[in-house]
């Protein structure tokens, strides 16, 4: 299925595609569009909130019977998945473990349907009466037990409301691998000849199908060989004959064993290619209206076509009914390209994905999205599968991704009861795939970005002869470089790929390796020849556009590189050329509307008011897909004005001050001394190394075997050192004898290796300072490697537990506070530190271990 983010080629790296735009130009003033576009996102932000309302009055009002009959296949689905090996694993246990939360599902009309909540009330955190007599220590005056431990505010001292209800990674539930559906339980049930449901030509049918109409893998018994859609398909016709089943169980003779999990999924899911003419006008996307349009056009054929799916379908049927009775199911709706396309629907939007293979988990496939609060702040995201832990018996144990509060935004009353609708993160994905793959459009999502189409950015490109220069050292510079296929000729040369850019100017697929950034370096070349760098016709400027030219005629890629792509003040140019783009996109939607106002503000509001008034009418008639249409179109243009309003950052970029920097504490000697003289005596038991890591480690099970899985894959033993470190300081603390050395107050803060070690220097600053010098490769080899090393780490279940979050979740780039205790940087802080220690070996002096250590100069 093409995505409107399709992956095509940017240089060596995969980013995404769009359809060009015009090229038309238009000059700006960044002070003009900075504070009417903030009011314009705040009124904006405003009105969603008074949608969400409306829909969400407009959906609660329920029927009895219906409210009735929805609770009644909630309980059904809940007894069933228990009976059948589901475990609910205890929130918040009270009275000693005599009471305990758990999780349940709950209905959320403005969600569409069901969600995961935490259901309780206020008297659950007030003790009970028999506990409270049992421990209280107050008598009356007849010499009973007095209870005085239910009042409000005691019942808040029970549990307070800054502490969390929910920790991120408590378990919440494991379902067990009976009820989970994947591509190896299809061919179990269908393909194995021990199965009294089995087809002997069912493996060689369908892997055909999916070759022809998908031209993938086809059907695979290793699910991650297999692509997501073609996966998307064969689940899909699993639980269409069970369907079938469920709704014709008198000619089956009986239901289908999933009838009770068939009963709570979800009817017509409006993704994108169930969009209608209208629908893909109102969204006024051309190359998401084809990925609709192409979507839904081969699911028919492959359903329906010769050959197709729909006959292996009915012979998958045929295994459980009579088979004379197969012409009364072929003429039944559960059989229809309707039914097919529902299911396919419901596992591309509800099944996760696990190293390539796709599950389908009940209950798991029912928590709605909202990001991670910290989301957009780390450089490294704590992984999905974090959160989903396959169990060693095929079961899926379903961990908190967030910390969950009683003062919870998300918290309702309802008929006296506290209701907190429970999210997940579904990873760091664009809102159009949401709208292609889930049909919704979420109203807040940090990884939405906004595709630049390369036309906008390569407008200033053109074949007059004032500038054939720029143009050939343009052209040279980026084929040489790898960013663009060579050209035999520079008429030929139209456009730089599309790029996807956030709303803090950052762009998506660029480049996944520390020093390359394809996607940004095609940009600083394009805005050195013919945007920025040729708009400032100062001695600066003239002086940067020369330096490529010598480059480009020099040949070499390394000094073409710095001197055209990572020249100074690069990435400034980069993020002008973006803004423009984006406030160019901007003006010629205004010009196509064709207002009689007298300027760009005015227009822009005009235009916001038409979207949020179409919006209002799709919603209060409930057409979900024109809302959604209309929704993700308000998204597009906020995000857009957004980019154009970002204001710069300021930054000092002084490499040279930091390395006349040293740490604040060292030897100091305190009369004179001379070369050979001993400087410091240490016993051999008062080093820390890797003998001491595993000897330490002894007492705790779980570490050692931490540490032993580990050391397995680890020659050097680093990652063991590194965690044994973080182990005694951050864990342990006061109760092991490092503690006066691990301290802080001796050991180097994060400000202190800021100024000294090379795996927090910024980017910019090595590409301005370091150009032409081997360090700045070594450099990033370092960089990249300490980030694979952290994100590795945690991502690791293991070290999350064994060490807590808060220690595995800093930042490897320069956003690290100082350091406070748990604070981001911790891991950063060890890393580097641990780097600048030969062998792995330190002692309570902080220096290599040797018996004796004699001074090399006086």
């Amino acid at each position: 299925m093409t995505k409107k983010k399709s992956l095509v080629k940017f240089g060596n790296k995969i980013v995404v595609d769009n359809p060009a735009d015009s090229s038309t130009s238009f000059g700006y003033s960044t002070a003009h569009s900075t504070v009417p576009s903030i009011k314009l996102v705040l009124s904006i932000g405003a009105i969603f909130l008074i949608l969400s309302l409306a829909s969400l009055t407009k959906k609660s009002a329920i029927s009895n019977t219906s409210q009735n009959n929805s609770d009644s296949r909630k309980d059904a689905f809940l007894k069933w998945i228990l009976e059948n090996g589901a475990i609910f694993h205890p929130i918040l246990q009270q009275d000693d473990g005599n009471r305990s939360l758990n999780v349940t599902l709950r209905e959320f009309p403005s969600f569409g349907g069901w969600g995961l909540a935490l259901v309780y009330n206020d008297s659950f955190f007030r003790p009970s009466q028999e506990f409270c007599h049992a421990n209280a220590t107050n008598y009356n005056t007849s010499g009973h037990k007095q209870c005085q431990l239910t009042s409000a505010s005691e019942h808040h001292d029970q549990h307070p409301v800054t502490k969390p209800i929910i920790h991120e990674l408590d378990p919440l539930f494991t379902i067990p691998a009976s009820l989970i559906i994947s591509i190896p339980r299809v061919l179990q049930t269908y393909a194995s000849s021990s199965s009294h449901q089995y087809i002997p030509t069912f493996r060689s049918r369908v892997h055909a199908i999916l070759r022809n109409h998908l031209h993938g893998n086809g059907l695979s018994a290793q699910p991650s060989m297999m692509g997501l859609i073609e996966q998307d398909v064969v689940l899909a016709m699993y639980l269409m004959v069970e369907d079938c089943q469920h709704a014709n169980r008198e000619l089956f003779g009986e239901d289908s064993w999933w009838g009770p999990y068939l009963e709570v999924l979800p009817g017509l899911i409006p993704r994108l290619d169930t969009f209608e003419d209208e629908h893909y006008k109102a969204l006024n996307d051309a190359q998401l209206e084809n990925a609709g349009r192409e979507s839904r056009k081969a699911l028919q054929q492959m359903y329906n076509g010769d050959k197709a799916l729909k006959s292996v379908l009915l012979d998958m049927i045929g295994t459980k009914i009579n088979k004379s009775l197969l012409p009364v199911i072929e003429m039944a709706s559960c059989t229809n390209f309707d039914s097919f396309h529902r299911f396919v629907a419901i596992i591309s939007s509800r099944a996760m994905v696990l190293r390539g293979e796709k599950r389908l988990v009940p209950m798991a496939e029912m928590i709605n999205y909202a990001p991670r609060p910290e989301t957009a702040n780390y450089r490294i995201r704590p992984s999905f599968d974090l959160f989903h832990t396959p169990g060693e018996n095929g079961s899926m144990t379903v961990r908190s991704d967030r910390n969950v509060y009683r003062d919870s935004v998300d918290l309702v009353k309802d008929n006296g009861l506290n209701v907190i609708q429970l999210f997940e993160d579904y990873g760091p994905v664009d809102s159009s795939l949401f709208l292609e793959a889930h049909g919704f459009v979420p109203k807040e999502n940090p990884n939405h970005c906004a595709v630049i189409a390369g036309s906008w950015l390569l407008s200033a490109i053109t074949e007059d002869t004032d500038e054939v220069i720029e143009n050939q050292v343009a052209v040279r510079a980026l084929t040489t470089l790898g960013l663009v296929p060579p050209q035999s000729e520079i008429k030929k040369y139209t456009l730089l790929q599309d790029v996807c850019v956030r709303k803090d100017l950052t762009i998506i697929e660029d480049g996944s390796i520390i020093g390359r950034q394809p996607a940004s370096d095609s940009i600083a070349v394009v805005s050195l020849m013919h945007g920025a760098g040729k708009e400032r016709d100062d001695d600066a400027s003239l002086f940067l556009r020369h330096a490529c030219y010598r480059a480009v005629e020099s040949g070499d890629v390394e000094t073409i590189e710095l001197r055209c792509a990572r020249y100074p003040g690069s990435s400034e140019f980069v993020r002008r050329a973006l803004k423009d783009a984006a406030r160019m996109i901007i003006v010629q939607t205004l010009l196509s509307l064709e207002t009689e106002v007298s300027g760009f503000i005015e227009e822009t509001d005009v235009e916001m008011s038409r979207l949020v008034s179409k919006l209002l009418g799709a919603e209060v008639k409930g057409d979900e897909r024109m809302s959604l249409a209309w929704r993700f179109r308000i998204e597009e243009r906020r995000l857009l004005w957004m980019i154009t309003a970002h204001l710069p950052t300021q930054r000092s970029n002084q490499i040279y001050k930091r390395s006349c920097k040293t740490l604040s504490r060292s030897l100091k000697a305190e009369e004179s001394t001379d070369v050979g003289d001993v400087n410091l005596s240490i016993p051999p038991d008062a080093g820390i190394d890797l003998n001491t890591a595993f000897r330490d480690a002894e007492p705790s099970p779980e570490l050692k075997l931490f540490f032993d899985s580990y050391a397995r894959i680890d020659r050097d033993g680093f990652m063991v050192f590194l965690i044994h470190l973080i182990h005694k300081r951050f864990i342990m603390k006061e109760q092991t004898a490092w503690w006066p050395y691990l301290n802080l107050n001796l050991l180097p803060t994060i400000e202190e290796m800021k100024l000294s070690h090379q795996v927090v220097y910024h980017e910019d600053d090595i590409n301005h300072h370091l150009a032409g010098s081997d360090f700045r490769k070594v450099n990033f080899r370092n960089q990249q490697r300490t980030a694979e090393k952290h994100e590795a780490l945690s991502s690791d279940l293991n070290a999350n537990i064994v060490l807590g979050i808060e220690c595995l979740r800093g930042s490897v780039k320069l956003i690290v506070r100082a350091f406070d205790g748990m604070a981001n940087g911790i891991l950063l802080l060890f890393l580097t530190w641990s780097m600048r220690t030969p062998k792995g070996i330190l002692t309570k002096h902080g220096m290599m271990y040797h018996h004796q250590q004699k001074l090399n100069h006086s």
